[in-house]
């Protein structure tokens, strides 16, 4: 016995023609066979095919985030005292962080002979060994998914949960910063962070002075206030 397909049903899926032949084939001169073998030609089910999926939209890039001050080298250098003032005059450095997608240039105030010590983050250090323990960081910072973040939960895990152990002499929090300057013996700590409102990244500024220079405290804490950064990260 030898089945034939009609012309119709080859255009079908291979899945529908095979139930097409097998029921047409069950019995040759069977009418209820040939019904069925009717119905079934007649009235296939061919799943439509999905849509074409969206290409997915490039993330804008997030705006530049600048600290609350404008620079002034004049107000920073006005809060050093008078007793270290030839080892500290603060002036503006410019620091450039270049790497695939990220173009960042840091501006800072930062004593005149200390330096960037640093390939990834600045890190600016004095060139004396008096002071080889001191330093000024600056970071830029994301916690996992950058987007939707409380900024201020994430700087106190990673910037200030480690000095709570130390005194706490001054703290301040404001709605995008958080001001941190503690103590142990023989050296003082100046954190400063701060973000955009619903941004996607924050920033810290941390100076570490060791005994000789703790007095100058305030005029490091100015100086972390005052960073521009500009660029894309």
């Amino acid at each position: 016995m030898v089945c034939v397909v009609p012309m119709k049903q080859r255009t079908m899926t291979i899945g529908i023609l095979s139930a097409v032949v097998l029921v047409a084939c069950k019995s040759e001169g069977d009418p209820a066979a040939t019904t069925s073998t009717k119905k079934v030609a007649e009235t296939p089910t061919i799943p439509a095919e999905p849509p074409f999926a969206k290409p997915a939209e490039t993330p804008a890039v997030p705006a530049p985030i600048v600290a609350e001050q404008t620079i002034d080298a004049a107000s920073v250098n006005a809060l050093v005292p008078a007793s270290l003032k030839k080892q500290l005059t603060f002036e503006k450095l410019d620091i450039a962080r270049k790497s695939p997608g990220r173009d960042v240039t840091y501006s800072v105030l930062a004593p005149k002979t200390w330096s960037d010590a640093n390939l990834f983050f600045p890190t600016i250090r004095p060139s004396g060994k008096d002071l080889a323990d001191s330093d000024l960081v600056i970071e830029s910072k994301c916690d996992g998914s950058c987007v939707g973040q409380d900024w201020n939960e994430v700087s106190e895990r990673f910037d200030f949960k480690a000095l709570r152990d130390k005194t706490i002499e001054k703290e301040e929090r404001g709605k995008t910063s958080h001001l941190l300057i503690a103590s142990e013996a023989g050296v003082r700590y100046v954190v400063y962070a701060w973000w955009a409102e619903g941004g996607t990244i924050y920033h810290h500024c941390t100076a570490t002075l060791q005994k000789r220079i703790m007095e100058a405290a305030p005029a490091f804490e100015q100086a972390c206030k005052a960073i521009e950064i500009s660029g894309r990260f």
